[in-house]
């Protein structure tokens, strides 16, 4: 039996690990920590066999984390992240720093998959909690406010220069509407890229909104209720109660299973599947809205190569989403809604040099 210490920023996402370890009865869990200063005095503490700790925290990363811990009390680590685990740079850093293996986190519980990736991780745990692990000279540490950024700074470094873009995101929620109206009325009708967006709205409203806005604003708003190929020129909207996804191949569906996230269509798994099938040829839009819906995807999108514009906060009807995405670093650009138009024809009719991983305002 391993006992097993969980670092991770969302109570929720804690109980589903613990939840996870513990439900075969083979592993215990014996701390939870949702900070680095926690997660050090545990493991000092309860002494635990093995740490699952996130990459990303409220205000430092799971690797700075990973670090402190081998430096003052060897631990074997396993990194559990939402972030893609086969990422070189996040791989290569999550070793660095004494990390046994990186994971990717559990699907949802209603996911046909979840019982046997449950199991997987179970074995692993079981494996890495026996293996011993020695201390290791921490190296000196950036501040708490640049620890984000400086994750992603080596990931897009890898980027090299910026591809074409080939699909634009855009997430919003409380007070978004209005906003997303005004950026479509002032790009071109047709858009060269197809354009999704995932907007949180009552069921029953996403058919009156697509309407809205393409009366509006001139563009083709479509409801993607099926799988369809992706276009330039169209706006796509999930239809009620489902996720929308980019699919490989360039095509783009709805996703009616949504068990397991809180926001109705997610922001965070329009962008996460995009940094998947789009890389940097996407580019992720950040709008006003409650919670942290879309801060988590848009890091993904950001490591992963892409633009990312986050609204400024003062200009936001509800600030939350987009600030935390400022302070995980993700956001490439920070701006108010009249400038992320200008920013958006840039992107997409102006050839550009490496893309700069420092946020600008």
């Amino acid at each position: 039996m391993a006992k097993v210490l969980i670092v991770d920023d969302s109570a929720t996402a804690r109980l589903a690990l613990r939840i996870a370890v513990e439900r075969d009865g083979v592993h215990v869990v014996i701390g939870e920590a949702s900070t680095g200063k926690q997660a050090i005095q545990a493991v000092t503490r309860l002494r635990p066999d093995i740490v699952l700790v996130d990459v990303y925290l409220a205000d430092e990363t799971g690797i700075d984390v990973a670090a402190d811990i081998m430096a003052t009390c060897a631990t074997p680590i396993l990194v559990v992240t939402s972030v893609d685990p086969h990422n070189p740079q996040l791989a290569y850093r999550s070793l660095e720093a004494g990390a046994l293996d990186i994971r990717p986190k559990l699907p949802a519980p209603s996911h046909p998959d979840y019982e046997t990736e449950r199991k997987r991780l179970v074995r692993i745990i079981e494996a890495l909690s026996s293996i011993p692990v020695v201390t290791r000279r921490r190296a000196p540490r950036p501040s708490a406010a640049g620890a984000q950024h400086e994750l992603v700074q080596r990931a897009a470094s890898t980027a090299g220069r910026l591809q074409p873009p080939a699909l634009l995101l855009i997430g919003g929620s409380t007070g978004a509407p209005v906003v997303v109206r005004s950026l479509l009325e002032a790009l071109p009708r047709p858009f060269p890229i197809p354009i999704a967006i995932a907007q949180h709205v009552a069921e029953g409203f996403a058919l009156s909104l697509a309407t809205w806005l393409s009366q509006a604003t001139g563009h083709d708003v479509r409801i993607c209720d099926t799988i369809q190929r992706l276009r330039p020129g169209v706006v796509y909207l999930a239809p009620d109660a489902c996720h929308l996804v980019p699919l490989p191949e360039g095509c783009i569906g709805p996703q009616r299973n949504t068990e397991g996230l809180l926001a109705v269509p997610s922001i965070d798994l329009l962008f996460q599947r995009a940094a998947v099938t789009h890389g940097a040829t996407a580019i992720g839009v950040l709008l006003t809205g409650m919670g942290a819906d879309g801060s988590q995807g848009m890091l993904e999108l950001r490591v992963a190569g892409a633009a990312t514009i986050a609204q400024q906060p003062e200009t936001c009807v509800v600030d939350s989403m987009p600030r935390k995405a400022i302070e995980l670093g993700a956001a490439h650009r920070v701006l108010p809604p009249d400038a992320i138009a200008d920013e958006l024809l840039r992107l997409v009719s102006a050839e550009e040099g490496p893309r700069d991983a420092s946020p600008s305002v």
